[in-house]
């Protein structure tokens, strides 16, 4: 596993109202660059609240904004990958995370585990 920096974040966004009657979840974007190898170039990942039980209510699950912040310009182990799915194949995967599970979350199937890569092999010069 590799090393990532938090660069920054976006703004705090509110999804579409939703027709199943549930509350719209808010998410917002963390930017990460790989430390290890900076020809990966920039890769990034949303963060998206929860529902509870019922839907009436939203809680941030994973790193809740406000935290994200402090987070900016610190190290994270975790690789930004590449993985067989559509319409887009990179995700940022944290230690001890799912590949297939992060790709999930984003609405994507990942067609295989096998199917991930790093984004860029390193180059023997």
């Amino acid at each position: 596993m590799g090393k990532l920096l938090l660069e920054s974040i976006s703004e705090v966004k509110t999804q579409k109202v939703r027709s199943d009657g549930k509350v719209s979840l808010k998410y917002y974007t963390g930017y990460f660059r790989d430390v290890e190898n900076p020809f990966t170039g920039r890769g990034q990942r949303n963060f998206t609240q929860n529902h509870s039980a019922d839907g009436k209510s939203a809680f941030w699950k994973e790193l809740c904004p406000e935290s994200a912040v402090k987070m900016i310009g610190k190290e994270f182990a975790g690789d930004i990958i590449r993985g067989e799915t559509l319409p887009y194949d990179t995700a940022i995967v944290l230690k001890g995370e799912n590949a297939g599970v992060i790709f999930a979350k984003a609405g994507k199937i990942l067609v295989t585990e096998s199917a991930q890569q790093p984004a860029l092999q390193e180059i023997d010069l």
